[in-house]
């Protein structure tokens, strides 16, 4: 999914930290022309086999068909590698990004500066924008029990544990 256009791991997303952001899920992309590029190109490339990977993938295919124009197949493994399949091999998604980065190439297609985001920091983190948080005021540390100077002692062992043995000595 993309939180204020930027594109995020929706399994590990809390819904509350998607609070006042603008959340695009891939059926939000239907008429976007990269996806539906993108969408040509992994039926052409063989790059389907179960679905499961899909939406991440064609997400993230997208930010990167967006903003490297240049990418070569490891940019493109590493811009991915944050989506598991299980099934395709990863060759033909990767010939299905990198042939439409070629063909937006030909068709001289500029990328967009960002990939179209707006500002630089965690996803969804767009949203202080628009709710009025001035970008200019710098973040101050909270103290809690986690960042007090007495939460922080270092533990150098856990009471009643027994590391199981290796796999290579059993």
């Amino acid at each position: 999914m993309l939180l204020d256009g930027v594109p995020a791991r929706s399994c590990i997303t809390y819904a509350v930290a998607c609070e006042g952001t603008e959340v695009t899920t891939i059926e939000g992309l239907d008429e976007d022309a990269v996806t539906v590029e993108l969408r040509a190109a992994f039926t052409r490339e063989h790059a389907l086999q179960c679905g499961y990977c899909t939406p991440g993938m064609l997400v993230s295919a997208r930010d990167l068909v967006l903003r490297l124009p240049q990418a070569d197949e490891r940019l493109i493994r590493v811009g991915l590698s944050g989506n598991l399949c299980r099934c395709t091999g990863y060759v033909g998604i990767v010939r299905a990004v990198q042939s439409v980065i070629e063909a937006r190439r030909a068709r001289n297609i500029a990328p967009e500066p960002g990939g179209g985001r707006k500002i630089l920091g965690p996803v969804g983190s767009g949203h202080s924008l628009r709710g009025g948080a001035d970008p200019a005021e710098p973040m101050r540390l909270v103290e809690n029990e986690r960042t007090s100077p007495v939460a922080d002692r270092s533990v150098d062992s856990i009471p009643n544990f027994t590391p199981a043995p290796s796999r290579a000595a059993v």
